[in-house]
């Protein structure tokens, strides 16, 4: 479970208001991930992630081979442009070790 307390290490969350904060906890899912596992495969639908611990890689398959084009670590989102374009994930996300979103 999402605490309140686990949101202010992401920048854009850090000037918001504590009952604001409280009410986004209780709404997002605590995801957990071992290294290996995808949160998200290229062509999925929109969502957007915040990474509270550990470490995902940005991949994409170029021709034919999955390439790590990125990376994102604690307190950087992602799934932002699927959101605002209306379109699927161009890129899979990988934990590259145990990663908490």
């Amino acid at each position: 479970m999402i605490a309140p307390e686990d949101l202010p290490v992401v920048p854009v969350l850090a000037s918001v208001a504590a009952d604001e904060l409280a009410r986004l906890a209780q709404t997002a899912g605590d995801v957990r991930l071992g290294a290996g596992d995808y949160a998200v495969h290229e062509g999925d639908e929109r969502s957007l992630f915040v990474v509270l611990a550990g470490r995902i890689e940005v991949t994409k398959v170029i021709d034919g081979i999955e390439r790590v084009i990125g990376q994102r670590a604690p307190g950087q989102i992602f799934g932002e442009v699927p959101i605002i374009f209306g379109t699927p994930y161009q890129g899979s996300y990988r934990a590259t070790e145990p990663t908490r979103l």
